[in-house]
């Protein structure tokens, strides 16, 4: 079953580059648990150093460290809740604005659960692209998702 909402004019389709060390990259690639978490603590990294001096992260005005107006994520396994979960509270999960799930099919995917009470939310997303992901049910808010303009949920019957 497939469903698609956009409120933009067009979707950014381009495709995701491999994931590579360099901070300003504007799409990742993510196959594996280590690719996450090493993506997630560069994005980190990142925004550590490009915060001005004596500026703690209670001042610090939230923008894209990598000074790009876009950062796509795209996830080529099977995520786990605790995965989204960690994400959601990560400065990358913060700043993402396209995620996308496309994991190799397989007969058990782990369901999502974006409502869950431990999601912080997607404060920049503005385009989530799911397929082939378990998800369960969703019910999209201002206060996880307030950028939000593009949904397609693609699953396997």
């Amino acid at each position: 079953a497939s469903s698609c909402s956009d409120d933009a004019a067009a979707a950014d389709t381009a495709a995701p580059r491999e994931l590579e060390p360099d901070p300003q990259r504007t799409s990742i690639e993510i196959k594996s648990a280590e690719e996450l978490q090493r993506a997630i603590a560069e994005h980190e990294a990142a925004e550590r150093d490009a915060m001005p001096e004596g500026l703690g992260q209670r001042g610090a005005v939230r923008t894209l460290s990598s000074g790009q107006e876009e950062l796509r994520l795209a996830i080529r396994m099977p995520f786990t809740q605790e995965q989204l979960v960690a994400l959601s509270a990560s400065t990358l999960g913060r700043d993402v604005t396209s995620l996308e799930f496309r994991p190799e099919y397989e007969d058990y995917l782990p369901a999502l659960q974006f409502n869950d009470d431990d999601i912080r939310g997607f404060p920049s997303l503005t385009s989530l692209d799911v397929s082939a992901q378990g998800i369960n049910p969703i019910a999209f808010t201002k206060r996880q998702m307030p950028a939000l303009k593009h949904v397609c949920i693609d699953q396997p019957c």
